[in-house]
Order: C-alpha cells, then structure tokens, then sequence
C-alpha cells in the first residue's frame, strides 16, 4: 500500500541508519514458531500478571 507523501528511503540510507540493540526488551515472542492467537495469549497473561 502506498501512503501519499511518503518518501520511501534509499539502499544507502538503510544501510546508514543507527541501530541501537535492544536486548532487555521485557517481553520476546517468536513469530516464526507462535500464531498470533498464542501470541495475543501470552500478551494478555504477561499484562496481566504484571509481568509487563
């Protein structure tokens, strides 16, 4: 889809950019191994268990 006015970046401009890791990130779901049913799951059980 393409959003008016949006200026796409160039191959340089990605290879450019900062990268900052973020390794402490407080909750990780693998995408490739969970549906987005389980996921929103375990979402929901980490919000609600204050995990997050």
């Amino acid at each position: 889809m393409d959003v008016a006015g949006l200026k796409l970046p160039d191959w340089r401009a990605i290879q450019t950019r900062e990268y900052e890791v973020w390794d402490d990130a407080d909750l990780r779901i693998d995408t490739s191994t969970t549906s987005p049913h389980s996921a929103a799951a375990l979402i929901l059980a980490a919000i609600s268990s204050g995990t997050i």
